[in-house]
Parts: structure tokens; C-alpha cells; sequence
């Protein structure tokens, strides 16, 4: 518990709450099973929605989700942002070039509007919005792993590791990732952090496909229309999402103190 703190146990128990949500939520998240709009109680304690449905059961259902969305988006940043961040600061030449002029135009956008436009050019879906939120992260990511690849590649290691003939594939995988990647990994956990965020906020805005499903952001925009009447819609998966991010940008810091 000392080690990954309290934000850390916060998320274990998360994932353990979404991948058992079938078997520990008290309804059916996509079923009407009780009043409009009904106030927590013993029965729902969370209350329910707009149309009846339990909303404590809801946000179990959309931790899974949320959580998916956090996974995707941290292996295809670290996967895809990691290795072009990497043969770019490790290599430069026109590769890093290219990176530096791709990125820079990119990162002159909002993250949201480069997922939106990711959106436009992919479809509405769930699986698309959490691609999106993912993508829109990668400019930012790739460019801190290629000033990493880059100040590693300057140690006296490195030019040690050549003279005893090792090639260059060799020494990037052998010597520049190793030492490139607990600051890489870090730094790919706030990515997984804004994803989250940016998955939310399109939802929020009406993307994402079929509004019955539960989803954080949805059930945020819901709330907003019922704030005075039933405000713990709101505060649900208001709650919800912020003790998420908070959790994961303190393990994102404490990977870095590492």
C-alpha cells in the first residue's frame, strides 16, 4: 500500500470493480428499474436517471469502459509515439526532421480538436473515440521520448558500447531504451490521463454512438440537463471520473520519482 499510495489502491480497486461490474452491480445498467429520477436510496444508491435506470450500477459499468479507453490509449502512445520518438532521437537526420514539422504543426491544435478531427475522418464509435483520444496524445509524447533518445545517446556508454563494436540497432535496443524508458513510461501515463479526459469530453458533447451505453461523460451530460431536479446524476460520474484522473497522474508522478 506504501508504494503505490492511496491513489494506486484506488485504481486496483477500479479495475477490480469493472471487470466484476456483471457480477457486483445491483441491476442491469441498461434497464429501467425504477422511478424517473429518484433520489439515493437503500434500493439505488446512487439514485436513478432520466429513465429509471440505476445509477451506482451505471457507473460500475463505465469504469470499464473509461478503463478501456486508458489502456488503449497508453499502448498505442507508448507502442507507436515511443518508437518514432526514439529512431528520431537516436538517428536524427531527416527522420527527426519530419517528427519535429509533424509534431509541431499538431501540437499548434488543441488535443480536442485533433481528436475531433481524427473523429471526422475514422467515423462515430466507441472504439474510434477512444482511438482518437489516444491519437490526440501522441505529438506531445513522442517529442519528450525523442529529447530523451537524444540526451542518452550522448553518454559515454553509448560511445563505449560502439567501440566494442555493437551496431546501432543493437545499442538503441539494448542501451537508449532501457535508460529512455522510466521517463518515457511516465510521461505515457499522463498521456493515458488526457485520453481519459478527452474520451469524456467527447461523450459529453454527444459522440460516441449509442447514448444507452454507460459511459462517465454521457452520464455527466445527462446530469447537466437534470442538475437542479437530480444532482447526484452529476455528482456520480462527476466523482467518478475526477478521483480517476487525480489517481492516475499521481502514479504518473510517482513513476517519475522513481
Amino acid at each position: 500500500m506504501r508504494r503505490i499510495g492511496l491513489p494506486g489502491a484506488f485504481l486496483v480497486c477500479l479495475a477490480l470493480a469493472s471487470l466484476c461490474a456483471p457480477l457486483i452491480a445491483p441491476y442491469d445498467p441498461l434497464a429501467e428499474v425504477g422511478q424517473a429520477l429518484q433520489a439515493p436510496s437503500a434500493r439505488h444508491w446512487l439514485g436513478t436517471d432520466l429513465i429509471g435506470r440505476d445509477v451506482f450500477s451505471r457507473i460500475l459499468h463505465g469504469a470499464a469502459r473509461t478503463l478501456s479507453v486508458a489502456l488503449i490509449a497508453l499502448c498505442s502512445t507508448v507502442l507507436i509515439g515511443g518508437a518514432l520518438g526514439l529512431c528520431a532521437g537516436f538517428f536524427g537526420g531527416a527522420l527527426d526532421w519530419l517528427l519535429l514539422s509533424l509534431s509541431d504543426a499538431l501540437l499548434a491544435l488543441p488535443s480536442l480538436l485533433l481528436a475531433l478531427s481524427v473523429l471526422t475522418l475514422a467515423g462515430n464509435g466507441s472504439l474510434q473515440i477512444a482511438l482518437a483520444a489516444a491519437l490526440s496524445g501522441l505529438p506531445a509524447y513522442s517529442r519528450i521520448v525523442r529529447a530523451t533518445a537524444r540526451s542518452v545517446r550522448t553518454q559515454p556508454y553509448i560511445e563505449a558500447a560502439r567501440a566494442l563494436g555493437a551496431g546501432e540497432l543493437s545499442v538503441l535496443w539494448r542501451h537508449v531504451l532501457p535508460n529512455a524508458l522510466p521517463s518515457s513510461l511516465s510521461a505515457g501515463v499522463i498521456a493515458m490521463a488526457w485520453a481519459i479526459l478527452n474520451a469524456a469530453t467527447l461523450h459529453f458533447l454527444g459522440f460516441g454512438g449509442d447514448p444507452s451505453l454507460p459511459e462517465w461523460g454521457a452520464m455527466l451530460a445527462e446530469g447537466r440537463l437534470v442538475f437542479r431536479a437530480a444532482p447526484w446524476i452529476a455528482f456520480a460520474a462527476g466523482a467518478a471520473l475526477t478521483l480517476t484522473l487525480l489517481a492516475v497522474n499521481d502514479l504518473a508522478r510517482r513513476l517519475a520519482a522513481q
